[in-house]
């Protein structure tokens, strides 16, 4: 049986494309026995570049830890497979789907059938091709990337299916919870654009509550030395100019009023352009960072392989490709209870056929009992589950709204006196009264959510806070690394009164390494991430 947090999990893999295949790579990580149905023939993306003596890198990667069967479409024993599964993912369409669907309804009554497809199985575009260019064009993410006087800009690879594969890979858990707990699986409909499309803070938002359409605002990058760096821009930075020793505009007190400071930003980005560019990004960024003030480099894949930070965190894993290893993509988390880990290379085509069709195969799920709990009427699958969430910005709140989307009781901690992020995207008049309302990036990514103001510094306020985690089942921030041990709330404090309590931790470069420190907003993230370097018009 595999090990792991979904140790007793099977997941029957029907989907092609990315999508399906990565949530599957997700959940195989975690433990789950991921069965991969091919046709004979093979998946076509065994043919995507790059190839190694013939083996596509990227098909490895995408279904490392999976067991591999291959099947002709209409072959029977494929139900023999649907039976022992707790999850399904597909990418039929139409007749087929419903056909597919019907007939899981009656062989895997407890599982869980993900559907997935580019626009959704209903609507206009419901019948639609669609490749990763146009998937990205109708998301909206192209129309607000690049030079507001040139052509929209698209990110390379299968940006839209990757996001679709993390929706994917919640669903399947949440409606797992649900089936566990009463013994009752349902469908899930995805689709990719909605998973994109919602996974954005300011376009929708920017519309319903101002009417304006987000457009191409340019670059933020200064060239330096040796290529280019991003400031942050949304926060007023006196460091800035200790930074680059010019104290005569720390005499400038409106400047650093936040509405003053955008207004005024085109003045201070020319300063720093002009002091960056005999400077290397290195040398800048370490010594911005230790003023706390959010630089990054624009790092290329080269930088970013070459990184102390995911060296100092033993970050990169390994893809198998061609009889060689090469480095590949880590885990995008960490768990200390139970660790992710690759259970195998990809299979070779229908290389556990037999194996996993014999009459004896060790499922992982043997000896699970179903659950019958009756299921709360009108309820999501995680009702029942408490939540508190010390977040700003926007990967916190977006996964507490996550949790309280599919029904847990979400708990949010504020600073009364620096409420997070009820400021952005504000509308200001009197069709908003109240002004903490008026934040229409807040306003989507807190929804379905409560709110309390504590002060986390104050012995009154550790106390009821305490007491709050004492009652939850996790707690979810995404802080400095600092912060909330610095607190007196790290996870030792908050196990001491909740031992069965899970924490999250999301900082911008983790809790360990020589970085950890740093100050990351999502487009700091996405600059030493290397995404920004691939992302551009060319060499000029």
């Amino acid at each position: 049986m595999a090990e792991g947090a979904l140790g007793d999990v099977v997941v029957l893999g029907l989907a092609r494309g990315v999508a399906g295949p990565y949530a599957g790579r997700l959940l195989a990580d975690l433990g789950a026995q991921v069965v991969m149905v091919e046709p004979p023939g093979g998946d076509p993306l065994r043919a995507e570049p790059p190839l190694v003596a013939g083996e596509s890198a990227f098909f490895n990667w995408l279904n490392a830890g999976k067991l591999g069967v291959s099947l002709a479409p209409g072959d029977a024993r494929l139900e023999g497979l649907a039976a022992h599964a707790d999850v399904v993912l597909h990418d039929l369409r139409g007749a087929a789907a419903e056909a597919l669907e019907a007939r899981l309804a009656v062989l895997a009554p407890r599982a869980v059938v993900l559907s997935l497809t580019p626009y959704g199985r209903r609507g206009e575009r419901a019948g639609w091709e669609a490749s990763a260019l146009t998937e990205y064009a109708t998301s909206g993410f192209g129309y607000i990337a690049g030079d507001p006087a040139r052509e929209p800009l698209s990110l390379p690879g299968p940006q839209t299916e990757y996001h679709a594969g993390v929706h994917a890979a919640v669903a399947a858990l949440a409606g797992l919870w649900h089936a566990r707990e009463t013994g009752q699986g349902q469908k899930v409909e995805l689709s990719h654009q909605e998973a994109i499309l919602s996974d954005h803070a300011w376009l929708t938002t920017t519309w319903t509550h101002t009417g304006q359409v987000q457009r191409r605002t340019g670059s933020l990058y200064a060239r330096c030395a040796d290529g280019f760096v991003y400031l942050f821009n949304l926060v007023p930075y006196q460091n800035l100019f200790v930074l680059m020793e010019r104290f005569d505009l720390l005499e400038d007190e409106a400047l650093f009023d936040p509405f003053t400071w955008m207004a005024r930003f085109d003045e201070v980005f020319a300063l720093f352009s002009d002091w960056a560019k005999t400077r290397t990004k290195q040398e800048i960024y370490h010594a911005a960072q230790e003023l706390r003030v959010a630089v990054s480099p624009v790092n290329t894949m080269a930088d970013v392989l070459a990184s102390a930070q995911l060296a100092a965190r033993d970050w990169f894993g390994t893809v198998a490709a061609g009889g060689e290893r090469y480095v590949g993509p880590g885990f995008p988390y960490r768990l200390t209870g139970t660790p992710c880990a690759v259970q195998g290379p990809a299979p070779l085509p229908g290389a556990d056929t037999e194996r996993v069709l014999a009459p004896g195969f060790p499922w992982a799920n043997a000896q699970v009992a179903p659950g019958s709990a009756a299921p709360a009427a009108g309820e999501g699958p995680l009702a029942g589950l408490r939540v508190v969430e010390v977040t700003a910005n926007w990967a916190g709140p977006s996964a507490g709204r996550h949790f309280a989307d599919l029904g847990a009781d979400v708990v949010k901690v504020e600073l009364a006196t620096k409420p997070a992020t009820r400021a952005l995207v504000y509308v200001a008049g009197d069709r908003w009264p109240e002004h903490y309302h008026r934040s229409a990036y807040f306003n989507k990514l807190n929804r379905n959510k409560r709110a309390v103001c504590l002060d986390l510094s104050k012995p009154e306020g550790r106390d009821v806070f305490l007491a709050l985690v004492a009652r939850a089942d996790a707690v979810v921030e995404n802080n400095a690394a600092r912060v909330m041990a610095n607190l007196g709330v790290g996870y030792p404090a908050l196990a001491a009164v909740n031992p069965g309590l899970v924490m999250c931790s999301m900082s911008g470069f983790g809790s360990t390494g020589p970085e950890r420190n740093y100050s990351a907003y999502g487009s700091n993230v996405e600059t030493v991430s290397g995404l920004a370097s691939l992302l551009g018009y060319g060499r000029d």
